[in-house]
């Protein structure tokens, strides 16, 4: 799970589908879903991260020994 700077939101790798989810994270710490595919980089995402300024968000793909990148 990857959370942006301001602690406002978070994105999930769902490795069996190839997909991202994102949820956005209440005050009290609780997580509402905003899209359950909200990005489909596709082959096995195992791991997140988002760069310093969490503009993009990077996953890497197990099945192909790769590192996408889906734009924010």
């Amino acid at each position: 799970m990857s959370v942006t700077d301001d602690g406002r939101y978070a994105y999930v790798s769902n490795t069996g589908s190839g997909t991202v989810s994102s949820f956005v994270i209440g005050r009290d710490g609780s997580m509402t879903l905003l899209d359950a595919t909200a990005g489909a980089p596709g082959g096995e995402s195992i791991d997140s991260a988002l760069d310093r300024n969490s503009r993009h968000l990077y996953q890497l793909d197990a099945a192909g020994d790769k590192v996408r990148r889906l734009d924010g």
